[in-house]
């Protein structure tokens, strides 16, 4: 599964219009494991695009502190999923609650 992870100052953020940095992380869910994280960058100006773009880099989840209903619109017609309330912590933090349960896993 791959996770995307907006961020703003190295911690994870809102995922608005505006975001161009994340976190994209592969982990095996079956382990619980990370096998893979990296930094990326968007120039995507409009929510459509950035949902498109995500969608080019084969993400399955976002996880941010907030997500905008227009992105989430988007994101769901790009099929991907999203949790939102996590906290702006570093990206490693939070993939690792979420691998052990402390986030929503919708869909799993």
């Amino acid at each position: 599964m791959k996770i995307a992870i907006p961020l703003s100052n190295g911690r994870v953020a809102e995922l608005s219009d505006d975001c161009d940095r994340f976190t994209i992380v592969d982990v095996d869910l079956t382990e619980n494991r990370i096998l893979d994280s990296r930094r990326a960058g968007s120039d995507a100006e409009w929510p459509g695009r950035l949902a498109a773009w995500l969608a080019e880099q084969a993400v399955d989840l976002v996880i941010a502190v907030e997500v905008r209903p227009e992105m989430k619109t988007h994101l769901m017609e790009s099929n991907i999923r999203i949790i939102v309330g996590a906290p702006n912590d570093s990206p490693h933090s939070v993939i690792k609650a979420y691998l052990a349960g402390g986030l929503d896993r919708p869909g799993l």
